[in-house]
């Protein structure tokens, strides 16, 4: 139980840290950024302990990483004491919705270690990896983190996640068997109550109440946090026994059809309330896949939603990234409502805002590198956006700041992170 509060008391530091930089960086956001600080309080500090890490300025230990965070601390601190009215204010006046928000994430905190604790090993799947990732992270002075499993050579792989969760073992001096398992019980939390937030501006933005807009945003984490494909409904439908061979096989849901790779299910389980056969709540993540003209599987596409992921127990980077996507998205919302600010005069180099969207872009790369794809549309498409709305004139000199802009934003997301991608190497 120390170790599960350990954990808890560094995130909400780390979240306290960062609210003063939210509140001066993300003004249009009605929560100020309050719901997505811990992630950005967890990046404040890994990024830079990374880069001296890098450089090999600095080793990355549990006294250098405190140093920074107090180091940090007290700039925050000085801020916030030169801002105290406005914080003062706005913590007045949106003191239910950070309290439910608050709630939400120690409730979503604790309810996932729970079921940790029934499920508590890290020797199945690809556990193993993630915990020599995780271990090679924490033993590392320098990064990158050697492979642990090729000595000499250097991880190839975008470890940034397990970077951070590395830094929080050892900010909470909690040993990595233990943390593997706080680091999954954070991340449905960090998420639940970013999504809520997230939610929650764009309700208060649209003129609805702190009242109505905290009460239909409590949606928003059921549905990322807690909910299922159809493939769960499916599933309680088939063992009534309902619906024909036939039907099943048009379906085609790997492993239900009567072909599926564990053979012929047999009829149907009427004595249960749910499915018996063994780990059958694994086919939810593996709906997608073809056939040959006999009818054999040709494909095993992996479909995973979070609930599933959170499950499984798998610390990977689509898991850990889910946050920091959360992260990204409430700077782009705020991103978005400046240029609706009648008092918002847009600057084509504002190098604040640019800095800001390149790093936490940059970010998501060395995450889960997937996401840099979309993600970065996203931004592009933003960024045209913001220029178009906000710009008269002629249609060339607009184009020509446009793709400068975007060429700088895009560019500087790979600089913040290049000694990463200089020593990235395939396997």
């Amino acid at each position: 139980m120390a170790y599960v509060l350990q954990w808890l008391v560094v995130i909400e530091l780390l979240g306290l840290v960062a609210f003063p930089v939210l509140f001066k960086l993300l003004p249009f956001l009605p929560d100020r950024g309050y719901s997505i600080a811990k992630m950005f309080g967890l990046l404040m500090v890994s990024w830079p302990m990374w880069i001296l890490g890098s450089v090999h300025f600095v080793p990355t230990n549990t006294l250098s990483l405190w140093a920074l965070v107090l180091s940090l601390s007290s700039l925050s601190l000085i801020y916030a004491y030169i801002n105290r009215r406005l914080i003062c204010e706005f913590l007045q006046g949106q003191r239910h919705f950070l309290f439910i928000c608050e709630g939400l994430f120690i409730l979503l905190y604790l309810a996932w270690i729970f079921y940790r604790s029934y499920d508590p090993s890290i020797n199945t799947t690809e556990k193993p990896m993630d915990f020599a990732f995780l271990n090679a992270s924490v033993m590392a002075s320098f990064f990158p983190p050697e492979d642990p499993w090729l000595r000499g050579h250097d991880i190839g792989y975008y470890y940034f996640g397990y970077l951070m969760m590395a830094n929080l073992s050892e900010l909470s001096m909690i040993p990595t068997q233990i943390s593997y398992n706080l680091a999954l019980s954070v991340m449905p939390a960090l998420a639940g109550s970013a999504v809520f937030g997230l939610v929650y501006n764009l309700i208060r933005l649209h003129g609805a109440s702190v009242a109505r807009s905290t009460v239909f945003s409590m949606v928003a984490p059921v549905l990322l946090v807690g909910v299922s494909n159809l493939v769960g409904i499916l599933e309680f439908i088939r063992i009534r026994g309902w619906g024909s061979v036939a039907a099943w096989e048009w379906l085609g849901i790997k492993d239900v059809d009567l072909g599926g790779v564990w053979g012929f299910l047999g009829p149907a389980e009427h004595l249960s309330w749910r499915p018996q056969d063994y780990m059958w709540w694994w086919r939810s993540s593996r709906v997608i896949d073809s056939f040959d003209s006999s009818g054999a599987s040709l494909d095993y596409t992996i479909t995973e939603f979070p609930f599933f992921s959170f499950l499984l127990g798998d610390l990977h980077p689509h898991v850990m990234s889910i946050p920091f996507i959360l992260l990204f998205l409430g700077f782009c919302l705020n991103f978005c409502i400046a240029s609706y600010d009648p008092q918002s005069k847009f600057k084509p180099i504002d190098l604040k805002t640019l800095v800001l969207g390149s790093w936490l872009l940059g970010t998501l790369a060395f995450v889960n590198s997937w996401d840099v794809i979309p993600f970065s549309l996203l931004w592009v498409v933003l960024i045209i956006f913001r220029f178009v709305h906000q710009n008269t004139g002629r249609l060339l000199p607009t184009i020509w700041r446009v793709s400068r802009y975007i060429v700088c934003a895009l560019s500087l997301a790979f600089i913040m992170y290049l000694p990463y991608y200089l020593g990235a190497e395939s396997q």
